[in-house]
């Protein structure tokens, strides 16, 4: 089975959960927050963040529709000290995670989709891999417009619903300096600024990554 399949029977599952609604940036999860629910995303994303001790809050990676979250919570039982936050207008459909582990041992299939989402992890992590700025930032972009595509008329121009602050959090870069990569960006025509969205191209921007190699 496909992960749209598998996405597919998780959504049929969480179609008797309860609805929940949240407005742009408020808290699902507080920092170390348990819970026995698994939550899925039926409209709008939701971010993880940190918070460091001198209380900079780093978005450390960001959940679509259809995902099912809080993953690590829900499977190994840890607290991590973390949060989950609605990264927009948010709707959710929420069921016990006894129901969710139930589910999964009659449908061992839809692990399919888990193991999709799940894999975008790694994206997040492959990111700290780049040594400069413009490099977190072009890869960053790059993997943000794979996952949200939006694509336009022109070859695969992409949009990414992030304001530059945001997509600083993410690359744990100051605004300041991912402000100047982006204009950087734009005169070579790889991305175009716009109100809360970054209009990618990521053809360019990987001609950019491989050259940095």
């Amino acid at each position: 089975m496909d992960s749209a399949k598998a996405r597919s029977k998780l959504d049929a599952f969480f179609a008797s959960g309860k609805p929940l609604h949240y407005s742009r940036r408020g808290v699902i999860l507080g920092y170390g927050e348990g819970t026995d629910q698994a939550y899925w995303i039926t409209k709008g994303r939701v971010m993880v963040v940190s918070c460091n001790s001198d209380g900079i809050e780093r978005i450390q990676h960001i959940y679509q529709e259809k995902e099912v979250f809080p993953i690590k919570v829900m499977f190994e039982r840890t607290l991590p000290d973390i949060a989950f936050l609605a990264f927009s207008e948010l709707e959710l459909r929420r069921r016990p995670v006894t129901d969710f582990f139930q589910f999964i041992e009659q449908e061992p299939d839809v692990l399919m989709a888990i193991i999709d989402q799940q894999l975008a992890v790694f994206d997040d992590l492959i990111n700290m891999h780049y040594e400069t700025a413009e490099e977190r930032v072009a890869f960053r972009l790059q993997t943000l417009a794979k996952r949200f595509a939006r694509k336009g008329t022109d070859r695969v121009i992409v949009s990414c619903p992030i304001t530059i602050q945001e997509l600083a959090s993410t690359v744990h870069v100051s605004r300041e300096t991912t402000g100047k990569i982006l204009n950087k960006l734009a005169e070579q025509g790889m991305v175009a600024l716009r109100r809360k969205n970054i209009l990618v191209d990521t053809i360019k921007l990987g001609e950019l990554l491989h050259a940095g190699v």
